[in-house]
């Protein structure tokens, strides 16, 4: 599962160019959703066109933030590319979901995640470097396809991780208000 706005620097085209990497042994096992919307969508169904993924890749657009619970029930795999930095919403929630999350490690050229490893260490998330990433990712995934027990192994990690660090949306929420109100008096 890929969840984020459909624009280049979340990674989105890398993500499919990476599922197209993958053998057809592989791409048989699996199912991927894309979820978002945004510049870029029309390009990318287009290159998952092109390189004939349309039997396993499915694009959603928007879903509403309670109908996300269903999405997280349904995935094993979650990956994240974005080269901002990987401590986003969608993240935290797929980590509190206890979904197997596979994301750039470090960028030190532009400092994102480098707090990452504090809060999440390595047996709670798959890091892979962010040069050659495509291929990297599509090692990973296949990794974990063909060893179950590693998804099975990351998802509680995340999740027993998750349950002591992240607060709960509602609490996030609250306290993100109350910090905008003490900023704008």
């Amino acid at each position: 599962c890929f969840i984020g706005r459909l624009e280049s620097i979340k990674g989105c085209f890398e993500f499919v160019r990476a599922i197209s990497l993958l053998t057809n042994k592989i791409k048989r096992k699996i199912c991927v959703f894309i979820i978002g919307t945004g510049s870029q969508e029309e390009s990318l169904k287009s290159l998952s066109r092109r390189l004939a993924l349309d039997e396993i890749i499915t694009f959603k657009k928007r879903i509403p933030h309670k109908e996300m619970k269903d999405i997280h029930n349904i995935c094993d795999i979650y990956v994240s590319l974005n080269k901002l930095g990987n401590l986003s919403n969608a993240n935290l929630e797929c980590f509190s979901n206890g979904i197997c999350s596979i994301i750039p490690d470090f960028n030190e050229e532009n400092l994102a995640d480098l707090d990452g490893r504090k809060y999440f260490p390595d047996e709670s998330l798959i890091r892979i470097p962010i040069s050659d990433q495509e291929s990297e990712l599509a090692k990973a995934i296949t990794d974990l396809v063909r060893n179950p027990k590693k998804i099975e192994k990351y998802s509680k990690n995340i999740f027993r991780i998750s349950k002591k660090r992240l607060l709960s949306w509602d609490l996030r929420i609250k306290n993100e208000i109350t910090l905008i109100e003490s900023l704008i008096k």
